[in-house]
């Protein structure tokens, strides 16, 4: 089952961008009414024809899309303790 899909047909007047990644709302069916949230910030969706313009993605995509994940660069164990002792200063959780 696929939560993640990329967007690859889209109109000018969508609300949708070609080419990004978006979270499926009910990944059990692709078809469900308003299944993604838009550009906008609104559910939306081609109810019954998502498959024509949605095709399924990873998470991993969507984390580097995000920016949560970086392509190029794996992270350091050592700098994600730094992160931790960071935010405990902060009290950030």
């Amino acid at each position: 089952m696929t939560e993640y899909y990329e967007c690859f047909h889209t109109t000018d007047y969508d609300c949708f961008t070609f080419g990004k990644i978006y979270k499926c709302l009910n990944p059990q069916n692709l078809e469900d009414i308003e299944n993604f949230i838009d550009d906008k910030g609104e559910k939306n969706g081609w109810s019954g024809n998502n498959y024509k313009h949605f095709r399924p993605s990873t998470l991993e995509a969507f984390n580097i899309q995000e920016g949560i994940i970086f392509k190029s660069k794996k992270i350091k164990k050592e700098n994600l303790f730094y992160l931790i002792k960071f935010l405990n200063k902060l009290n950030i959780k």
